[in-house]
């Protein structure tokens, strides 16, 4: 396709003269790239703003000499047409020298990396299970050892808040019993230790950060969700629509933002306990979004809402965080696999390199099986999956900004 098909951009600006002009007769021109400024006399900017070279010709072409290997035409860098389109280069050639083989080393276990001071000086801490009261020292600690704030919110366009928690490094028991009722043969109990600190979203990525984060050229993004409401979380956006979110984020120059992976998630949400439920054995529609008309275990009935609720209406576990069971499926980084429970690394674990399904954690608000809110349950949904139930929740991996230059003093 390099004849016909789509005009392809170059990067040069257009001059007429161009070829002519920037060599003497019979001299190599090495790696021409266009004029830098207008020839003496040969104009490059028209009324309608700069021209840039188009080569290749596109489908609408009634003539051949136009997909010639020579032939070149323009058009100002704005302007977009049913024929018009790009090629790119990768101009990285550059390859690691080779090394002289070395044994590689042993990935680390749980049992060669004891808990132990970092380098930033925060605690990986090793105490497991733990309550509320050390949950919340933990955070506070960590926070000052690291001269950060334990809730940290960025305002996004309009005055869009996004709140988020630090949850503290430390080690866990990923996965449930074998005696836990109406679990999933994927939840093989292991332990696994998180190495680094990370801020988690407080509530679940709400709408009004959905339409404010993802703005170009001064317009809110399409909000898909069911229920519009800024304050409610986004719904119907698949694993990609929170991929291009992040990086909408991510240019914004704000910090770095991510999805948590599923250790990082279910860490934050059992937030020291062992028990189904980061609230204890059981739960009810006083602490999570689901069908009230089912039970789990000894629970009782209640009513069913039907729809998302807004951000914070339901109690928050004991790091602060609301909404970690029900009201929507919460997108992981990870790609899904049944028994990487049993197969994966202990530390900072996170899923296979490849897959079609994505991990999804947390139940939703239609869910009338309770069991599958429970801190350990795991869904798989493919990767491009929208539904009136599945959102997602982000991570801030930037602990600290960075430091501003200091301004120049003029003697």
């Amino acid at each position: 396709d390099m004849h016909g098909n789509v005009w392809e951009w170059c990067g040069d600006i257009y001059d007429l003269y161009s070829y002519i002009n920037r060599s003497k007769k019979g001299e190599v021109v090495v790696d021409p790239s266009g004029p830098k400024e207008s020839p003496k006399g040969v104009p490059i900017v028209a009324k309608d703003g700069v021209k840039h070279v188009q080569r290749g010709g596109g489908y609408g072409l009634s003539h051949a000499r136009q997909l010639r290997s020579a032939a070149r035409s323009s058009q100002p860098e704005k302007v977009r047409c049913r024929n018009g389109g790009f090629r790119v280069v990768m101009r990285t050639l550059q390859f690691p020298k080779a090394k002289p083989e070395a044994k590689p080393k042993p990935k680390p276990t749980l049992e060669d990396t004891k808990p132990a001071l970092t380098k930033a000086g925060y605690t990986i801490y090793a105490k497991w299970p733990f309550d509320a009261k050390e949950a919340a020292r933990r955070q506070q600690e960590t926070a000052k050892a690291l001269g950060i704030p334990v809730e940290k919110t960025i305002t996004l366009p309009h005055d869009v808040a996004m709140t988020f928690v630090l949850i503290p490094a430390g080690e866990f028991v990923m996965g449930s019993p074998k005696t836990e009722l109406k679990r999933n043969d994927d939840e093989t109990q292991h332990r696994v230790r998180i190495t680094t600190p990370y801020y988690l979203g407080k509530f679940e990525f709400l709408q009004g950060a959905w339409i404010t984060g993802r703005m170009q050229g001064g317009k809110f993004a399409k909000n898909r969700s069911y229920q519009l409401d800024w304050k409610r979380p986004v719904e119907q956006a698949s694993w990609k629509d929170a991929a291009i979110t992040l990086l909408h984020l991510n240019r914004r120059g704000l910090g770095l933002f991510t999805l948590p992976t599923e250790a990082e998630w279910e860490f934050a949400c059992r937030a020291g306990t062992t028990t189904p439920f980061s609230f204890g054995e059981t739960i009810s529609v006083d602490q999570a979004n689901y069908d009230g008309n089912s039970t789990y275990g000894e629970g009782k009935r209640g009513v069913s809402r039907m729809k998302t609720v807004q951000g914070g209406e339901l109690p928050a576990n004991a790091f602060g965080l609301h909404e970690m069971h029900g009201n929507v499926w919460e997108w992981c980084y990870d790609f899904y696999d049944k028994d990487f429970y049993t197969t994966g690394p202990k530390v900072d674990p996170i899923g296979p390199k490849t897959g079609t399904h994505h991990v999804a954690r947390g139940g939703a608000f239609a869910i009338f099986g309770v069991e599958t809110l429970r801190s350990a349950a795991r869904q798989a949904y493919p990767t491009e999956r929208r539904g009136r139930c599945v959102g997602f929740r982000i991570v801030l991996r930037t602990l600290k900004p960075a430091a501003k230059p200091k301004p120049e003093v003029k003697e």
